[in-house]
């Protein structure tokens, strides 16, 4: 059963003004460390970030709440596999709290992303399912 959709679309030029305006303080608010390291080996970290960016938005919005006192940037984390497949790693605090406090009863929680750019902009859509 589908709980949620979420899209989220971004201007990556807004983010490098934040990323040159507070710099390492908001790599590290927002991204995991993972996702820190992972940029470092990117052609555009910016694009690279916009990107992970609007999936915690995206996935935020699929579940019905904001980033914030529920759901902390670093609940949500994005890997990729090594097809180059995006993929949505939750933290185990986020899923044994505020997800089971959230989501009707359930035995798995999966969630489907992709993401998309074309210089400024960055895409991320997802769809969270309950079985």
């Amino acid at each position: 059963m589908i709980y949620g959709i979420g899209t989220d679309f971004i201007n990556s030029n807004r983010l490098d003004a934040a990323l040159k305006r507070f710099g390492q303080h908001f790599e590290e608010r927002i991204f995991t460390p993972h996702e820190q390291q992972e940029a470092l080996k990117r052609h555009s970290k910016t694009l690279f970030y916009a990107k992970r960016w609007a999936a915690k938005e995206a996935f935020s919005k699929a579940m019905g709440v904001g980033i914030g006192r529920r759901l902390s940037w670093h609940d949500i984390e994005i890997r990729s596999q090594e097809s180059g497949r995006p993929v949505l790693h939750l933290s185990s605090h986020f899923l044994s709290s505020t997800a089971q406090q959230l989501l009707p009863p359930h035995e798995s929680l999966r969630c489907f992303l992709s993401l998309s750019d074309e210089v400024p902009y960055a895409q991320a859509f997802v769809v969270i399912s309950i079985i």
